[in-house]
């Protein structure tokens, strides 16, 4: 069995190249000889009257006839809803010969496929080139030769190496799977460009013809939607581009398929920005739309791209990027809260602190944020850890050993920021009476490692 085909009832239809026959599979499962004798060759007639010579592949019509491509017949047959099997093209002999139905030439056919209007394309496997059958049964070489090779190119110019299936969208692009090149190839069936031709006479029988306008106009086909690809989203934080904080410029950067029409505002957008612009590069394939984060934005920077080629084709939208980055809007500045100064004296934890003591100074942040600076009894680079288990970077802790020398009231000043870079301001203290200008802490420790003499 070489090849499927499902019909509009759901029925399962096999191309069985070596028993020369096309079976059938019903929605039961129950299977059956829809056409073909079982003997090799090439023999029109009803349903098991008719005989095959290795059929290949097979392909529905809209009207539900069923074609069958002989790969040693060098043929193509049709079998309609009754089972009546007729041959619709090729002499049955090896050759590339174009024209009338039955006059016409293939050379191992081996892939099959039918477009909207009934026109019938046949990899010829042999003939390293691409075939159409025409409605009316004629068939012509629309691109290869019989030499094989690998080139692209208009018609005869370009080269194939055994293409063996090939299959076609809603545009009439064929794509080819090209065997011996280990290649997916690809025929635009509808041109670049719209030709014509005018033939004229006088009424004396003078001839003539015309191909090209007087001022030189043209038009273009396009039938393909443009692709974006290589979306990428930053900004220029000197902390992190992955994060935006109040009036740091995010920039987001694609690239289409083809030139496309300037984007409108409402094309390309990006959340929580002001003032964004966007530039293109002179072929009109690379583009950047950059913008400014405004205040109170936060969360993702969500982003929608959808773009028009010059023949008004539409991509798809986009609202992701291709190589996962995202920017975090954050512009609200970090607070600390509960900050609670300690020491380890046995005595007096609430007041004092002596040689071999530990200090410790806790605190929360209200967002997650890297590591601050803390400086603990005046020795700035004092240790600072994450006391919460889970890693949250929200609760912590910075220690200092009271050393012999240490002396005087104990003061600290904490620096941070989030991981957008919001800047809040140092929070110092030192009063051992408890008065603090930005903030406020639980109690106040004295240093004091003198003994006493008497």
């Amino acid at each position: 069995p070489y090849d499927i085909a499902i019909d509009n009832e759901n029925n399962i239809y096999v191309a069985d190249k070596n028993n020369h026959s096309i079976r059938k599979i019903d929605t039961s499962g129950l299977v059956s000889t829809f056409a073909g004798s079982g003997n090799k060759n090439t023999v029109d007639g009803q349903g098991t009257n008719a005989s095959f010579n290795e059929p290949l592949a097979i392909e529905f019509d809209t009207s539900g006839n069923l074609y069958v491509v002989e790969y040693v017949g060098n043929v193509v047959r049709k079998i309609d809803k009754q089972g009546n099997v007729t041959t619709v093209a090729g002499s049955g002999n090896i050759g590339s010969k174009d024209g009338k139905p039955l006059l016409a030439e293939f050379s191992s056919p081996y892939g099959i496929t039918i477009d909207e209007e009934g026109n019938l394309y046949i990899a010829d496997y042999g003939n390293n080139s691409i075939r159409k059958i025409d409605t009316d049964g004629n068939v012509i070489t629309i691109a290869g030769s019989e030499t094989s090779g690998l080139n692209n190119g208009q018609g005869s110019a370009a080269k194939f190496n055994g293409p063996v299936d090939l299959e076609i969208d809603s545009g009439n692009n064929i794509f080819v799977a090209d065997w011996s090149n280990y290649l997916i190839r690809k025929i635009n069936l509808v041109g670049d460009t719209v030709n014509f031709q005018i033939s004229f006479a006088d009424t004396a029988g003078n001839f003539g013809t015309v191909e090209n306008t007087t001022d030189g106009s043209g038009v273009a086909v396009d039938l393909e939607a443009p692709e974006i690809s290589d979306v990428s989203i930053s900004t220029n934080n000197n902390t992190n581009t992955s994060y935006g904080k109040l009036d740091d410029t995010v920039t987001l950067s694609f690239k289409t398929s083809e030139p496309i029409q300037t984007p409108a505002a409402s094309d390309v957008t990006i959340s929580g920005l002001s003032g964004v612009t966007l530039t293109g590069n002179d072929n009109k394939t690379e583009w950047t739309a950059s913008g400014t984060v405004t205040a109170n934005a936060s969360g993702n920077a969500a982003l929608s791209i959808t773009v028009l080629d010059n023949a008004g084709n539409s991509s798809a939208e986009v609202t992701a990027t291709d190589d996962e980055t995202a920017v975090t809007l954050d512009t609200t500045a970090p607070t600390l809260s509960n900050l609670v100064l300690a020491s380890t004296n046995a005595k007096d934890s609430t007041r004092y602190a002596k040689s071999g003591d530990n200090l410790t100074l806790t605190f929360t942040s209200s967002e997650a944020i890297p590591a601050p600076t803390v400086t603990l009894a005046g020795i700035a680079g004092t240790t600072v850890t994450v006391t919460n288990a889970s890693g949250n970077e929200t609760s912590w802790q910075a220690t200092y050993p009271v050393e012999d020398g240490d002396t005087g009231d104990v003061a600290f000043s904490i620096s941070y920021s989030d991981p957008a870079g919001n800047v809040a301001f140092s929070i110092s203290y030192s009063d051992p009476a408890g008065n603090a200008g930005e903030s406020s802490v639980q109690n106040a420790i004295t240093m004091d490692t003198t003994t006493p003499t008497l």
